[in-house]
């Protein structure tokens, strides 16, 4: 057999079987061949793109089922990150911001090398985490361009633009860590502004995330997405060590 042969060989004996009972047990994962076609995927994940199930994106790209209709961009992104996979055959953590029509969807996703016997990258497999889905109307409208986007008044709050963008990470369910890598900052920042200029605003002494989520719910703090947030993106978290998933 060729080297193709090979591989697809592999795909239809191994992968397949494998990951065929899983499609209705998952909530959201995607097998791609190493050119980006769909193998398989759960049926949850082909509802949420409008379809009835899986075999209807069986063999389509990512480009081709515009996830993303909002930045083509994205697409190249997922196809280096898909590369750098393959190649390096290591696991990449990353982060989704995806913005459609009907809402903000946000998904944290680990992408696997799916290795031969013999070592070679056959396939790459994605698993996703959902976080906080919001309404449309949190994509309308981003930070008061009225006011230069350097504050914004939720309620009777004023914020910084970087204290709202650090605000809306943890409430959409990232940790600090997630949080500092998606904005560009350092944990110890991110824990340091939480708790020194936050905290204090929404009056909450006993720096309890689950006090501090009530009281942003109580308010309706989160009204907006931010600005750097409008556009879908991708953002990696971290590389994986020892991450090469064999079937």
């Amino acid at each position: 057999m060729s080297y193709g042969e090979l591989h697809q060989n592999f795909i239809d004996k191994i992968i397949m079987p494998f990951c065929i009972g899983s499609v209705d047990l998952c909530d959201s994962f995607v097998v791609h061949d190493t050119n980006g076609k769909i193998i398989i995927a759960s049926n949850k994940l082909a509802h949420s793109l409008g379809y009835q199930n899986w075999h209807e994106i069986k063999g389509k790209t990512d480009r081709e089922l515009n996830i993303a209709p909002d930045n083509n961009k994205i697409y190249d992104d997922w196809d280096k990150l898909r590369q750098k996979v393959i190649q390096d055959k290591v696991s990449v953590y990353y982060l989704n911001f995806l913005n459609f029509s009907y809402g903000f969807d946000i998904h944290a996703n680990i992408i696997f090398p799916i290795l031969t016997p013999e070592g070679d990258v056959a396939a790459t497999r994605i698993f996703a985490k959902k976080f906080k889905w919001l309404q449309p109307i949190n994509c309308f409208n981003m930070l008061n361009e009225e006011s230069n986007n350097s504050t914004i008044s939720p309620r009777e709050y004023t914020l910084t633009e970087q204290e709202y963008e650090i605000i809306f990470m943890i409430y959409i369910g990232l940790n600090q860590e997630e949080a500092a890598k998606s904005l560009g900052m350092s944990r110890s920042n991110i824990a340091k502004i939480l708790n020194s200029k936050i905290y204090p605003k929404f009056d909450i002494e006993d720096k309890s995330l689950d006090t501090f989520l009530n009281k942003l719910n109580d308010n309706n703090v989160i009204i907006t997405v931010p600005k750097q947030f409008g556009s879908s993106r991708c953002i990696i978290i971290q590389d994986l060590d020892n991450g090469s998933d064999y079937v």
